[in-house]
């Protein structure tokens, strides 16, 4: 559902998805191990998001996680991870720190990468994503786009990343091109329609450089 600002309420009918198990997992146990990025969500029961991300670290693969819909995470999953995707509420929720601005985005991204993730990227739609890794906090400025729905626009953005580091680009060249076609879908009704291909992000702005986020007091994350 859309509402009159092009912001996306979402209704969820588990389907299919909750009959997932671990022992789905088991048998795509030769392909987690093969692969370079495997993306989980939390639309499927968390036994199963466990045991294929368990899988694939073994297997030395990069696990991104987004942990939507936003509910707690097992003390187990997140050294697993090694990219943590989440948009404002579901940092906070995870974090306990309200997300406002980039420095509290900072503040909470950090405070996430403390329970094991190197990455930690907060999505802040038209405010645009920080990121939290070994080299510090920076923020990336979102593209100015006419918004007509915003849904999928978390995944776009997601399924973007995950094809640059497929690719083996580094992480914020990863980010910049998930900028791109999130600006792109938000322009479009719909969720799959709305999801660009990697041409169609040729006319678009390139993304500016990230700055560092800078604490209250002056210093840098």
């Amino acid at each position: 559902m859309v509402d009159d600002g092009a912001q996306n309420r979402i209704a969820l009918s588990p389907g299919a998805n909750a009959s997932v198990g671990t022992e789905d997992i088991g048998r795509l146990r030769s392909t987690l191990a093969t692969a370079r990025i495997v993306s989980l969500q939390l639309e499927v029961p968390m036994a199963a998001v466990c045991e294929a991300a368990a899988i694939a670290h073994a297997a030395g693969c990069t696990v991104v996680l987004n942990p939507a819909p936003a509910q707690a995470l097992p003390d187990t999953l997140l050294p697993l991870v090694g990219i943590l995707v989440v948009n404002e509420t579901e940092a906070a929720m995870l974090s306990g720190m309200t997300v406002g601005d980039t420095v509290s985005a900072a503040c909470a991204a950090a405070a996430l990468r403390q329970r094991g993730p190197a990455h930690v990227i907060l999505t802040m739609g038209a405010h645009g994503v920080v990121v939290a890794n070994a080299e510090g906090s920076r923020h990336f400025e979102a593209l100015s786009v006419r918004a007509v729905d915003t849904t999928a626009a978390g995944d776009t953005f997601i399924g973007a990343l995950c094809a640059a580091l497929a690719r083996k680009a580094s992480i914020d060249a990863g980010i910049a091109l998930g900028i791109q076609a999130a600006a792109l879908s938000v322009t479009k009704a719909g969720a799959q329609v709305s999801m660009p291909r990697r041409q169609d992000l040729a006319a678009l702005p390139a993304v500016p450089q990230p700055s560092p986020v800078v604490r209250a007091d002056g210093g840098k994350f």
